[in-house]
């Protein structure tokens, strides 16, 4: 089994080393074993006691629908000469 430092597990949680040590002194979060080279964290355990966050949404400009188009122009004439002439009964827009 892979286990973590306390270093890999702060980065991997996404909090200070500090957090790790203090979640670990107060039994917030177990570990696997103390070795003269550090802690040794499981992966599993340390998700439980800081579960992973959502990826935030990144925001991006919204580009508007231009105000006319060519094609805009000669369907807006087609109806409008169709109105005139009495052919249009009703108009229903449809997105």
């Amino acid at each position: 089994m892979t286990y973590l430092s306390l270093g890999e597990a702060a980065k991997a949680a996404g909090v200070a080393k500090g957090t790790i040590s203090k979640a670990l002194k107060s039994g917030k979060l177990s570990y696997a074993d103390k070795t003269p080279a550090g802690y040794q964290i499981d992966p599993a355990e340390l998700f439980r006691a800081f579960p992973r966050k959502q990826p935030e949404t990144v925001e991006y400009e919204r580009l508007e629908t231009p105000k006319e188009t060519v094609e805009t122009a000669v369907l807006r004439a087609q109806l409008e000469a169709a109105e005139r002439s009495g052919h249009v009964a009703a108009v229903v827009l449809v997105d």
